[in-house]
């Protein structure tokens, strides 16, 4: 396990926005760019042939405060940050327990 400091001191994320706040003891936060949430279904099959890609729809901020309120159910979420993990390491995600 690295710590946040470690972590970006090995630019493993790159682009954050407020470091001294997005790097944690054992990690670090990554920042909400935009929400989309899907439109259309996704088709795949044995040799894409017929591969055709999930339409999305991007969900606006309320200007106020800068949030989102999500419906139950699946969205695509982009992140500012770039992650880029090296072969010797693994990466690991967790949602806020807010969600």
């Amino acid at each position: 396990m690295l710590s946040g400091a470690s972590i970006v001191k090995r630019a493993i994320v790159r682009n954050l926005r407020a470091v001294a706040s997005q790097q944690q003891p054992c990690g670090v936060d990554l920042s909400l760019h935009r929400v989309l949430k899907w439109t259309s279904p996704a088709t795949v099959d044995l040799d894409n042939s017929r591969r055709k890609a999930a339409t999305t729809s991007e969900l606006p901020f309320n200007h106020e405060g800068g949030t989102i309120t999500l419906d139950q159910g699946a969205y695509l979420v982009e992140f500012n940050e770039t992650v880029s993990i090296p072969l010797d390491c693994m990466g690991q995600i967790f949602v806020r327990s807010s969600l």
